[in-house]
């Protein structure tokens, strides 16, 4: 019984590893603003709250790949919202680019 649902579990924990290793990518994409201005310092703990925000307000879905992706977006969308407003106008741009570019990786 208790492999059976550690198989189960698995799986379904290998279905968020591809949203696990963008939304990494975008944890360095921002601190790496550190290096443009020392004010742009973000925490991790705040960090792993806007993506629990996410989770919270995407859009449910029955098909697990629609809900990764919804919340994937709603992530990507909360994120840029919340750290412009902590940007330099001067700033945003670049910040857009390098999560742009650590996505492409």
């Amino acid at each position: 019984m208790a492999k059976k649902r550690e198989g189960e579990i698995k799986i379904e924990r290998e279905k968020y590893t591809e949203l696990s290793k963008k939304t990494s990518l975008l944890f360095f994409a921002l601190t790496d603003m550190a290096k443009i201005d020392h004010m742009y310092q973000y925490s991790l703990i705040w960090y792993k709250m806007q993506f629990e925000n996410a989770c919270e307000r995407a859009e449910p879905d029955e098909d697990d790949m629609k809900r990764i992706e919804n919340i994937y977006i709603t992530f990507l969308k909360l994120l840029y919202i919340e750290v412009c407003r902590t940007l330099f106008d001067k700033d945003k741009l670049l910040f857009s680019f390098n999560m742009i570019m650590k996505l492409m990786i």
